[in-house]
């Protein structure tokens, strides 16, 4: 029982980050210019990263391969 709560737990979190990232993304296409520091898209790029991994981790663990 833990496993599927853990599981989709994890999906739903994941599923979170990419919308932030989405929302964050598309209010910076808006708003940037040349004084942006060109790490922030750097940090837009780690978040979808890190949404697709657990995302991934949340299958996987539904699944029972963890």
């Amino acid at each position: 029982m833990e496993q599927y709560l853990v599981g989709i737990g994890a999906i739903i979190l994941g599923l979170i980050q990419i919308y932030v990232g989405v929302r964050t993304f598309k209010r910076f296409k808006q708003t940037a210019s040349k004084s942006t520091s060109p790490f922030s898209a750097f940090g837009l790029w780690y978040g979808f990263g890190f949404g697709i991994i657990v995302i991934l981790v949340g299958i996987a663990t539904l699944t029972g391969n963890i």
